[in-house]
């Protein structure tokens, strides 16, 4: 945790201008404990005095049934938006489209995950639908799930039981930036992403 804290407390994107800080999934853990949920609380807090921040709900803990509550409810000079379903926020002249874990993850390989394989699809083209009808916003997308095909730094396919999506509705997104935490972990030294959103076609991330 002290690492968490040294990392995040001395990363500049938090005390120079931001025009809106996402934290994609997976914050918390089933082991977190109240040490450890209080300092995301006082973190979550600093982001909101610089921006606003948008939290994506992802598979760790119970983020979809409540565990992210707290962080919602937090104040700062900015707002601070809980997303657990999938939906399209608005900032100023910025349309966020997310899609949060699947609340049915526990489907996937059942004969119902076809079911959330066409709902996907229909989110996507909904999106669209939504994004068309704001010409002039910046467009973003944060999803929390696999990529179907997906494989890991060493070239093995990804294994496991996630939520998995095709990639080709995700071509087809009008977001000028498509941002993933997919569960596909690569070594990094980094220990906040920061990416400026520049005019230009989609770029998947």
């Amino acid at each position: 945790m002290s690492k968490s804290r040294n990392c995040l407390g001395s990363n500049p994107r938090i005390r120079q201008k931001t025009d809106l800080f996402v934290i994609d999934g997976d914050l918390t853990t089933y082991k977190a404990t109240i040490k450890e949920r209080n300092l995301w609380i006082d973190m979550v807090i600093r982001m909101a005095e610089q921006a606003p921040v948008l939290i994506v709900s992802g598979n760790h803990g119970k983020e979809s049934d409540g565990d992210l509550y707290a962080l919602a409810k937090a104040k700062g000079k900015h707002s601070i938006y809980l997303s657990t379903e999938p939906e399209l926020i608005e900032f100023d002249h910025v349309a966020v489209a997310t899609f949060p874990y699947p609340r049915k993850a526990d489907w996937v390989g059942t004969p119902q995950a076809e079911g959330m394989q066409e709902a996907f699809v229909e989110q996507m083209e909904e999106f669209n639908r939504q994004f068309a009808r704001r010409p002039g916003f910046y467009r973003l997308f944060f999803g929390h799930f696999g990529v179907a095909g997906a494989r890991v730094s060493s070239g093995q396919p990804l294994a496991g039981r996630c939520a998995e999506y095709p990639l080709e509705p995700l071509r087809r997104l009008r977001a000028q930036y498509v941002g993933l935490m997919s569960h596909i972990h690569l070594r990094s030294s980094r220990c906040l992403m920061t990416k400026e959103i520049q005019p230009g076609p989609p770029a998947l991330n």
